[in-house]
């Protein structure tokens, strides 16, 4: 893990991890990539499953941070980000949730 952080950070280049909450959850993909909803400062209203937690960094670019984690959800069965965090060192990290209900028109 240092290695990589080490050679992104040198390199530029940005990139993604997803750590799941449990080993025994696992939940299909249904909601598309450019649906993944974000939910900044708030929690959903709606019932939910946390499926982990998704980190990208090495990027002053906060959109290409942002689509790095939307593409770890998207790749983990989640249909949304809560709780992000952002530091100054170009990291962020976002919980991935899975609803329980189908979401409409996805």
């Amino acid at each position: 893990m240092k290695v990589l952080l080490l050679c992104s950070l040198l390199c530029g280049c940005a990139t993604a991890e997803f750590a799941p909450a449990s080993l025994r959850t696992h939940v299909d993909s249904r909601t598309k990539l450019e649906n993944i909803d974000i939910f900044p400062g708030q929690r959903p209203n709606r019932k939910f499953l946390e499926v982990g937690v998704a980190t990208a960094c090495c990027s002053k670019d906060p959109n290409r941070l942002i689509a790095l984690l939307r593409k770890k959800a998207f790749e983990n069965g989640g249909d949304a980000l809560i709780d992000l965090e952002f530091t100054s060192a170009g990291q962020v990290a976002a919980t991935v949730i899975h609803f329980e209900e189908t979401p409409d028109a996805r």
